[in-house]
C-alpha cells in the first residue's frame, strides 16, 4: 500500500463516521503525535522512550520524533519475532506492566496542568464557535 491508503486507513480507524481525506488524515496524525501543544512526553517520557529503545535525543524533545518511531517498530518487531536483542546489542524484553519501576506518580503541577489544558481548549472551541456564529460588526465581549 502507498502512503496514502496507509494514512486513510487509519483516519477511517480513528474517525469511523468522518469520510476520510489525505489533508485531514495527516492533520489528525500531525496533531495526535507531533503537536507540543497537543503531545507532550515531558523529560520523563522523553528519558524513559531514550532508555528503552537506546536513542540519545535531548531531553527539551519532548514530542515524538520519526526516529522514536522507526526504533518503537523495530523493536516490536524484533520482540514479536522472539529474538533477545537487537543488532546494537539491546536487549529486547516484554515490559511487566505491574513493575513499580513502570509506574509513576503524577505531581499536583502536572495534574493542574492538564486540567486547565483541557478547559482551555473547551473555551477555545466555544469562542471560535461563537466567532464563526456571530456578525462580526456587532460582536462585543459581552456576546
Amino acid at each position: 500500500t502507498t502512503q496514502d491508503e496507509a494514512l486513510l486507513d487509519i483516519y477511517r480507524k480513528l474517525r469511523p463516521g468522518e469520510p476520510p481525506a489525505r489533508d485531514a488524515a495527516q492533520t489528525l496524525l500531525d496533531n495526535f503525535y507531533f503537536n507540543p501543544k497537543r503531545y507532550d512526553t515531558a523529560k520523563v517520557g522523553r528519558y524513559k522512550i531514550n532508555k528503552k529503545l537506546s536513542l540519545s535525543l535531548p531531553y527539551d524533545q519532548q514530542v515524538l520524533t520519526m526516529d522514536d518511531i522507526v526504533a518503537a517498530i523495530h523493536y516490536i518487531c524484533a520482540l514479536h519475532e522472539g529474538e533477545t536483542e537487537l543488532a546494537d546489542g539491546l536487549p529486547v524484553e516484554p515490559d511487566d506492566i505491574d513493575h513499580f519501576g513502570n509506574r509513576r506518580v503524577r505531581t499536583v503541577g502536572e495534574l493542574i496542568q492538564n486540567q486547565l489544558r483541557t478547559g482551555l481548549g473547551r473555551m477555545e472551541r466555544v469562542v471560535r464557535d461563537r466567532m464563526t456564529t456571530q456578525d462580526i460588526e456587532a460582536i462585543t465581549p459581552q456576546t
